[in-house]
């Protein structure tokens, strides 16, 4: 009974418990990784909510830019060095000259773009009034012609308008024979916003 004369509550389990139990989690409270685990001296010992552990190796990825937003081939080149820097990232099978893909991201190279277009009878807007979608299209004639009309819909409900398909030129010398029997075909489409 407490001074009032009613029955005093049991008290909660955070009254009750010391310091001691309110600390928060440590290094020592986080599970052990397991003994086949390599640890990295490079990354710091489990402490907190971080366990490194949790850590998993990731594939790299590298990135080249122009902070002052100039357009140059340079760029591509570097972007390409970098790739060649991580050969690892190709992951290799069975047929070593087959990976699970790579790519780079540029601005669209108006004057190659036009002069391109230009050979095929298709006359490019503005730069910036026009965006360039690459496709990987079906080999077999009659899906290719399902996928592109797939895709001119697509454009059209967009209220875009499409200039025209470009084929575009590859080089499967370097490829394996696994690729070679599986690859798609390739296809570059100019858009144009209406």
């Amino acid at each position: 009974m407490n001074e009032t004369g009613t029955e005093k509550s049991k008290p909660t389990q955070t009254e009750q418990s010391s310091g001691e139990d309110e600390r928060r989690p440590s290094a020592s409270d986080q599970p052990k990784p397991a003994e086949s685990t390599v640890h990295d001296p490079g990354l710091p010992d489990a402490q907190g909510l971080y366990n490194p552990a949790n850590e998993k190796d990731a594939c790299g990825v590298g990135f080249i830019a122009d902070l002052k937003n100039r357009k140059s081939h340079t760029i591509v080149e570097q972007g390409l060095s970098i790739l060649k820097n991580l050969a690892h990232r190709g992951a290799v099978g069975a047929d070593p000259m087959m990976g699970d893909g790579c790519g780079i991201l540029v601005q669209i190279p108006h004057r190659f773009f036009a002069e391109e277009c230009a050979k095929i009878g298709i006359t490019l807007p503005e730069p910036g009034h026009y965006g360039i979608g690459h496709l990987f299209m079906p080999r077999d004639p009659s899906e290719f012609r399902a996928v592109e009309e797939i895709v001119n819909k697509a454009i059209a409900d967009e209220g875009l308008v499409l200039l025209g398909w470009r084929d575009v030129p590859v080089d499967n010398s370097d490829l394996g024979q696994l690729f070679r029997a599986r690859r798609s075909a390739f296809s570059g489409t100019g858009l144009l916003g209406s």
